[in-house]
């Protein structure tokens, strides 16, 4: 019989970054997408860092967070575990 298998990875990439600001509390809201930090301090003009993550390596493979097995016709899962 045929199962699909989900696997959810892991991966936890650091950078620093120094950013024109004294203290956290003057950003009103940011984001982080495709390696870049999004973050506005009036809330109206945003500005963007590159964080130059490297995750070539940063992926966990030996630990999975999640691990999901289903039927791959009904989609019906058959048995999961998370970490």
């Amino acid at each position: 019989m045929k199962f699909g298998i989900c696997t959810t990875l892991g991966c936890a990439p650091s950078t620093t970054v120094d950013l024109p600001i004294k203290s956290w509390d003057e950003v009103k809201e940011w984001y982080v997408k495709w390696d870049t930090l999004h973050y506005t301090l009036d809330g109206e003009k945003w500005h963007e860092i590159a964080l130059v993550s490297d995750s070539t390596d940063a992926v966990d493979w030996k630990r999975p967070i999640a691990v999901k097995i289903y039927n791959p016709e009904s989609y019906e899962t058959v048995a999961d575990c998370e970490e």
